[in-house]
């Protein structure tokens, strides 16, 4: 058995080889993957799923934690689909404008020290394939 070709790939915008993204993937923190990866299950309490931002480094305190759940519970979530995603939405459509709000509806919450970082990392959990995580070290 011969070793794998040293293709090319592109992750998170930077060209890597194929054996740094096998290395990438080995080297990925277990408890990330234990603990904010996985599915997000229907009914599972926004406070629960916002503590689990604390794997990817959201730094949110239990204040804010529970402030964003609060704010959670007046989210227009019934506009915006589980299902929807990014990929196939156009910008300016009626789909956008419907994800636009739910996002705003965070982001313009006038919570202190919860901002575009906090809120993606959330809003990730609950809307995989419609919001990236946005991060500076993610």
């Amino acid at each position: 058995m011969g070793s794998q070709p040293n293709i090319g790939l592109i992750l998170a915008g930077e060209e890597i080889s194929f054996d740094d993204a096998l290395q990438r993937i080995r080297c990925y923190p277990k408890r990330t993957l234990a603990n904010y990866d996985r599915a997000t299950k229907d009914g599972e309490p926004a406070r629960d799923i916002i503590i689990r931002t604390r794997q990817l480094a959201s730094r949110i305190s239990d204040r804010e934690a529970d402030q964003l759940a609060n704010c959670d519970e007046s989210a227009p979530w019934e506009a915006v689909p589980a299902d929807m995603d990014l990929a196939n939405i156009e910008v300016g459509s009626s789909e956008w404008s419907r994800a636009d709000d739910l996002y705003l509806h965070f982001i313009n919450s006038g919570i202190s020290g919860v901002a575009i970082a906090k809120v993606h990392k959330y809003l990730h959990l609950r809307r995989p394939s419609l919001y990236p995580i946005l991060d500076s070290r993610v």
